[in-house]
C-alpha cells in the first residue's frame, strides 16, 4: 500500500475513532509513538492536518511501528 493510501486510511479511520470517542485522537495512536511529531508530554500530534495529510507523516509512522 503507498504512503498516500495508507494516510487516507488512517485519516479515516482516526475521524470515526475521534468521532466515537467524543474527542480528538491525534496523537494517542498506537503508531504515534515513534512519530517525531508527537507531543510526548501531552501525547497529542504538533502538526495540523493538512500538514499530515500532504507529508504522509502518520503513514510514515505507521509503517516504522510495525516494521520493528
Amino acid at each position: 500500500m503507498t504512503n498516500v493510501k495508507r494516510q487516507a486510511q488512517i485519516d479515516k479511520s482516526r475521524w470515526l475513532e475521534s468521532e466515537k470517542r467524543g474527542y480528538d485522537i491525534s496523537g494517542t495512536m498506537n503508531f504515534c509513538s515513534v512519530c517525531e511529531f508527537q507531543d510526548t508530554v501531552c501525547k497529542e500530534c504538533t502538526i495540523g492536518y493538512l500538514e499530515q495529510k500532504y507529508n504522509c507523516t502518520c503513514a510514515t509512522a505507521y509503517n516504522k511501528y510495525y516494521r520493528r
